[in-house]
């Protein structure tokens, strides 16, 4: 079993890598109404009804990969060069 916890957790934090080195190359405005999605899902989940220790785990990860969004947001425009 906790083999099977560990395995789950490398899943998932290969799943928030791979989502912020997508969030890296979005468009900036693509970025920033994915960020207000997100941001409106982490209110909408608060009382998903599941145990407070998955809705903790699953909100950090969605905050990761939301901060990823926003540093994504202040990157330099280099297109312009």
């Amino acid at each position: 079993m906790e083999n099977d916890i560990e395995n789950l957790r490398g899943q998932i934090l290969g799943l928030v890598g791979a989502l912020n080195a997508i969030a890296a190359v979005l468009p900036d405005s693509t970025s920033a109404h994915a960020s207000e999605v997100l941001t409106d899902l982490l209110a909408a989940t608060s009382d998903s009804g599941l145990s407070p220790k998955v809705t903790e785990g699953m909100h950090s990860a969605m905050q990761q990969i939301n901060s990823a969004l926003l540093v994504s947001l202040h990157r330099p425009d280099t297109s312009a060069v």
